[in-house]
């Protein structure tokens, strides 16, 4: 397998071409009819969800073939510029699974390569553009999951249909990568399953900010969601520094996005992700990060916002294979209406890697007498002389705050979303971008 990278060479990134046919074969991961089949509850990891709810993602075992969106183009424009956070920023857009040249952006500044992986899997040209570390490193990562893997990976590995591929590397105009975010947004607006790809690579002492958002739209009068799967591969190079703020919403109780993510982090390498979940449908991602060499951080927050009869399921995984690791994870939960919010966080320490530390804080909020959370830690500690540390909280809002803000003259409806408001301003003060922070906010409140 071959990846070749296309230098932005537009701003309108007309240089991006189009999906012309099928992703060949051999780019997919063949699976056993056990692993392409919907988890059940039985299986530990998915014990809390509704997998019953799951079967129409699995129900076509054939590849879709590619479908135009029945939205017209000025609908279309006006539901992506809805999301944008930086007119000016690095914009990449996939709808309904493929990648729209029409609505990327692509700054001509030096650091940045993007490009479509379904194209790259099709082209045998622009040799001078090859990256041949990528595909081995993806290569490797498919040949780890080849022996079997969790059933999210394996539909997404089989019928994945288009992704995009960054590199952010040093460059003499933009020394560090630092000055522009990168957005990518993931649009659904058909009726149906659509599977896509996403991988970054930040390479040695990058700084990279990185928005996704995987947002499906309903179509008017349609009595099915519009299902996603998304599957991220991110490689940290030594000193880089990356920040994600990944977004998940729906707009509909049938909507399903299934996301997995796996990271891996070198020497001195820094994560700050923040987990965004908002809205009706039933949403999971699951976060791998793997410290394969010392002196690697990670700093997450999390916040799911279950509304009406939504279902959020948030679950990580942190393994630290070497000593002077660091992660810290703080996940809240706020489950409205009949909404259910869990976490299952995992810490893995494993022999030899001494000197680690490691902490995970899971803080739940009942919204109604009808909602649920789940909070799930799970610790396994095979080193010594580590620093290691859990809790978790489960509360309503603030009685008192809400009787002194009543005694003001404050309505109760505007001192609960006064107090809410509060809770996710407290969530995204991780993010480094002034603008996303009142973006994200704003979608979430």
């Amino acid at each position: 397998m071959t990846l070749t990278l296309m230098p932005p060479t537009s701003r309108e990134a007309d240089a991006l071409p189009r999906l012309t046919s099928p992703i060949p074969p051999e780019a997919r991961l063949p699976r056993q009819a056990a692993l392409l089949s919907p988890p059940v509850s039985r299986q530990e990891a998915w014990k809390y969800v509704s997998t019953k709810r799951l079967n129409a993602l699995w129900a076509n075992t054939a590849h879709e073939a590619p479908q135009a969106t029945t939205l017209s183009p000025d609908m279309l424009k006006h539901l992506v510029e809805a999301h944008i956070i930086h007119p000016e920023a690095y914009r990449i857009v996939l709808v309904d699974g493929f990648l729209a040249p029409q609505f990327c952006f692509l700054p001509a500044l030096g650091g940045i390569q993007v490009a479509s992986l379904a194209w790259l899997l099709q082209s045998h040209d622009a040799e001078a553009s090859l990256e041949p570390e990528l595909a081995q490193r993806w290569q490797q990562t498919l040949n780890t999951r080849k022996q079997g893997t969790e059933n999210v990976w394996a539909l997404n590995d089989a019928r994945w249909q288009d992704g995009v591929a960054i590199i952010a590397r040093q460059h003499a105009s933009n020394p560090s990568c630092e000055l522009l975010p990168i957005e990518v947004l993931m649009v659904q607006t058909q009726p149906h399953a659509t599977h896509a790809k996403l991988l970054l690579w930040a390479q040695h002492n990058t700084q990279v900010q990185v928005h996704v958002q995987v947002v499906t739209h309903a179509p008017q009068g349609a009595q099915t969601g519009a299902h996603v799967t998304l599957g991220s591969e991110l490689w940290l190079d030594e000193g880089a520094q990356v920040t994600v703020t990944n977004l998940q919403s729906t707009s509909h109780a049938e909507q399903i996005q299934l996301a997995n993510t796996r990271v891996q982090l070198a020497k001195d390498a820094s994560l700050v992700w923040s987990q965004l979940m908002h809205g009706t449908g039933l949403m999971r991602q699951a976060l791998s990060v793997e410290h394969t060499a010392e002196g690697a951080k990670l700093e997450l927050n999390g916040l799911l916002n279950a509304q009406q009869q939504g279902e959020l399921h948030f679950a990580t995984d942190m393994q630290h294979a070497v000593p002077h690791g660091q992660s810290n994870q703080v996940v809240r939960l706020l489950a409205h209406d009949a909404g259910r919010c869990e976490y299952d966080g995992r810490i893995t320490i494993a022999k030899g890697a001494h000197h680690t530390e490691a902490s995970q804080l899971c803080k739940s909020m009942l919204l109604s007498p009808e909602a649920k959370a789940y909070a799930r830690p799970w610790l396994t500690i095979l080193a010594d002389d580590v620093k290691c540390a859990h809790g978790a909280t489960v509360g309503q809002l603030d009685d008192a705050a809400l009787f002194y803000m009543q005694s003001r003259g404050v309505s109760i409806e505007a001192a609960r979303q006064t107090l809410l408001n509060g809770l996710v301003a407290d969530a995204l003060k991780r993010i480094p971008d002034a603008a996303a922070r009142q973006y994200f906010g704003r979608v979430l409140n």
